[in-house]
């Protein structure tokens, strides 16, 4: 009898994702808004809100804060699974992160 494959051989985290800075509020909120009927004058309004952080969304720094703790977790266990992470409306896309997971031979995350 073959031997059982794991349950699974990655881990992927996903999220909504954030900019990073101003140069990347509006190509966010593009994204974000998309086929959403959004006056260009409210999305400029939320780009103005971002620019008291100096356009960073703490997002990213949580995901790589839990994702940094979770791989601390895995390695304790013994357990070497790989983590990736995909963002639905900021990098790393979702849809790049899960060609990657392909790439890499990753079937069940």
């Amino acid at each position: 009898m073959p031997e059982a494959l794991p349950p699974f051989d990655s881990i992927l985290f996903v999220s909504f994702g954030g900019p990073e800075g101003m140069d990347d509020v509006m190509p966010f909120l593009e994204n974000v808004l998309r086929g959403k009927n959004v006056p260009r004058e409210r999305m400029l309004a939320v780009a103005e809100h971002y620019r008291r952080f100096d356009g960073v969304s703490p997002i990213n720094q949580q995901n790589r804060a839990l994702i940094a703790a979770l791989r601390t977790e895995l390695d304790g266990l013994g357990l070497e699974l790989p983590v990736y992470w995909g963002n639905r409306n900021w990098q790393p896309l979702l849809p790049d992160v899960l060609r990657q997971m392909r790439d890499d031979g990753r079937q069940r995350g």
